[in-house]
């Protein structure tokens, strides 16, 4: 040590009040993010997934794939992700908070907490006479803007709790590399069970096989009896587990192919590029940067940047391995973790994402504060490397305050990623489905379309396509009838992508460039989806024999599919064929014998097949008591339309059509008629009782649609 050096003392108190103002100043940092709500791939994972709301699944749950959830609309991502302890987590989160999001945010927070915590505790494991080794190296980790992914969105929390089970993996083994007897069995045991998280958590944690030897060579801490047990009973044994968990999890059921070895290695530098830009200059945090990226297609310079990235960490690990263990530790940690996110195994193409970077930055965090509390550094230079890194992570807390209420809420997080990124496809479907949900139908339309053209422009594989298409079932679904001219450029949205060239491509089955797995659900679900979701559009619009036509295409794609039977027969008697309609429910029934909505229309429809004999003296008025009893009042409204221009006598015919606009949710339609009514029949009292029973079926019209009301 030099002398007049400024070191903090390793004293334990003052340790603990240190540790304790690094956590609270984190806390402090993250709580707003509290208020934030569930966001993207939140709704797949939880909001959406009802085998995380049961405690009935746990058992599937901890059997099955990560991406098969209950939302059939993704089945085609289940891949070959097996993280049953993230599952886990959102189960338990969901019994002590049910669907609030703010709960989901704290538990975030505190896993975070946790981590930091241990991270600062291996620190002082490795270094226990340098207290600051881990004030700069836990400081780092906790407030680099890097964490804000993992901290902030609640689906990134695949990578805190990664690094919360390997960090105590490496403080359980590390005890077990010097202990005898039962305290040896005991730490191996807790390791062992803290690794087998990890693996449950993420495929990453494969590096801590190779990682845990390097601590034993690296420090030599064990007599040469210990050091024998341990190759043997502690190092030796990880290897074989890590080759059945890679064989039998990260290559079953679709893992993309290794491809061309230049074009993995130039994929590999090209990430290695983007890491670095991460880490060193996070000032622009982009939530999208990996989403459609092509890494094999990266630029010249980019690709240069990240092999000497590669070539000088490389170097660094072994200049330091024998002169500064510490510093070759946490180089090599972060070298082992940023591995997999490196593409250098091609799990499912390629993939680059600030989150990914989580748990490979306490590593080069690590490094960090061994270099400044380097012995040979001077003191002038010590207190001004430390200076240096209070004023980053007085940024980095500005960047992570600005950046966390773009959280805050689905819509303005589409907001933000289409600002960031505005020729995106994904962030532009994604804006539309939250437009939609907020009653903004024709701008989300709009954004739809964008997004084909973009996808198209961009030459990105026809799954991609199919999700921007897929988005138009939501959409449709939040329409109200009276919306026509909505519901008319849905429909037509998705006739043209399956009459369009790769629509063509499509239906003819034509393979891309995608894993087996997505494949095998762009075939079986997309074109049924699309070619349903334009036949049921058209039969609300009541062009009924074009509705026909798509849903006994759809039908033909996807014989058991029991939505497509439903609206077929819906489309069918509201088309006037009530026998061909009770036929098709009647197949939906067979194929779902437990489905409530299929006896409740097949009811419906067996009245009204006993009321046609009576409905020839008024075939128009018994249409529209079809189109009300099927559904679709908008038609309904649009029949009376005519009724009441050619009788407007028949007050009844006005109430019909009062009530039908309401149902239809045209709220100005309502306000018309009832006007044109008081000019017909006066200021009658009847009319009053028909606006309340109005403004009853638009309520009910709007809280099914989950919409706000009009005013």
């Amino acid at each position: 040590m030099v002398e007049g050096t400024p070191r903090l003392k390793p004293t334990g108190r003052r340790a603990r009040w240190v540790l304790v103002g690094l956590l609270l100043i984190t806390a402090a940092v993250y709580a707003r993010s509290i208020g934030g709500g569930f966001i993207w791939d939140d709704h797949n994972l939880i909001v959406d997934n009802r085998y995380v709301q049961d405690w009935r699944y746990l058992r599937r749950n901890l059997e099955s794939r990560f991406w098969d959830t209950s939302n059939t609309r993704q089945r085609w991502r289940q891949g070959h992700y097996f993280r049953p302890i993230v599952t886990l987590s959102y189960q338990l989160d969901y019994a002590l908070w049910g669907p609030r999001a703010a709960g989901f945010h704290l538990t975030n927070v505190a896993l975070h907490l946790l981590v930091v915590w241990l991270a600062w505790l291996l620190c002082r494991r490795l270094a226990p006479q340098r207290l600051l080794v881990a004030v700069v190296g836990a400081g780092v980790f906790a407030l680099h803007p890097t964490r804000v992914e993992s901290v902030v969105w609640i689906s990134g929390r695949t990578d805190v709790l990664l690094a919360l089970f390997v960090l105590a993996a490496l403080l359980a083994f590390e005890r077990a590399l010097a202990a005898r007897g039962s305290r040896f069995a005991l730490w191996l045991t807790l390791g062992w069970l803290a690794w087998l998280g990890a693996l449950g958590s993420k495929e990453s944690a494969v590096g801590l096989a190779l990682l845990l030897p390097a601590l034993e060579v690296l420090f030599r801490r064990s007599p040469v009896d210990l050091s024998r047990r341990n190759w043997g009973l502690v190092h030796l044994p990880l290897v074989p587990v890590t080759a059945i968990f890679v064989v039998t999890v990260l290559t079953r059921e679709g893992a993309a192919g290794s491809g061309a070895l230049l074009e993995r290695l130039w994929a590999v530098s090209a990430a290695a590029s983007y890491y670095g830009e991460f880490i060193l200059s996070p000032y622009e945090p982009n939530a999208l940067v990996g989403l459609y990226l092509e890494l094999t297609a990266a630029s010249a310079s980019r690709v240069l940047i990240g092999a000497l990235t590669l070539v000088g960490g490389t170097a660094l690990i072994v200049a330091s391995w024998r002169r500064k263990p510490l510093a070759a530790f946490g180089l090599l940690f972060a070298g082992l973790f940023f591995a997999p996110v490196l593409n250098l195994i091609p799990v499912s193409g390629t993939a680059v994402a600030e989150r990914f970077a989580y748990l490979p930055l306490f590593g080069l965090a690590l490094a960090l504060a061994v270099g400044i509390d380097s012995p040979r550094l001077a003191p002038r230079a010590r207190q001004a490397a430390l200076a240096g890194v209070a004023l980053l992570a007085c940024t980095w807390v500005a960047v992570i305050v600005i950046r966390t209420p773009d959280f805050a809420s689905p819509l303005r997080f589409w907001q933000v990623a289409v600002a960031q990124n505005p020729r995106h496809p994904a962030a532009e479907e994604e804006l539309a489905k939250e437009l939609s949900r907020h009653g903004e139908f024709a701008r989300a339309a709009r954004y739809l379309a964008l997004a084909q053209q973009h996808a198209r422009e961009r030459k990105l594989p026809a799954v991609v396509q199919a999700l921007t298409f897929a988005r138009m079932a939501a959409l449709s679904d939040r329409l109200a009838d009276a919306e026509t001219g909505a519901l008319r450029g849905l429909a037509g949205l998705a006739e043209g992508a399956l009459a369009g060239e790769r629509g063509r491509r499509i239906v003819a089955g034509e393979r891309f460039d995608l894993t087996l797995a997505v494949m095998r659900g762009l075939r079986r679900h997309f074109v049924a989806e699309l070619t349903q979701l334009a036949g049921t559009l058209r039969s609300r619009l009541g062009e009924d024999r074009r509705a026909l036509a798509l849903l006994a295409r759809s039908i033909e794609r996807a014989p058991r599919r029991v939505s497509a039977w439903i609206e077929l027969g819906l489309a069918r008697a509201r088309a006037g064929e009530l026998a061909a309609g009770l036929k098709a429910l009647r197949r939906a029934g067979q194929l779902a014998p437990s489905s409530s909505r299929v006896r409740g229309l097949r009811r419906v429809l067996g009245r009204l097949i006993q009321a046609a004999p009576g409905a020839s003296k008024e075939p128009q008025l018994a249409r529209m008591r079809r189109f009300f009893a099927l559904g679709v009042p908008g038609r309904a409204a649009r029949l009376l339309e005519s009724l009441v221009a050619s009788r407007p006598h028949e007050r009844s015919l006005w109430v019909g059509l009062i009530l039908a606009c309401a149902a239809a949710g045209d709220k100005a339609g309502v306000r018309r008629t009832l006007r044109r009514a008081r000019e017909e029949f006066g200021a009658e009292p009847g009319l009053d009782r028909i606006v309340h029973q109005a403004n009853e079926r638009y309520a009910q019209l709007v809280r099914r649609l989950g919409r706000e009301p009009q005013p």
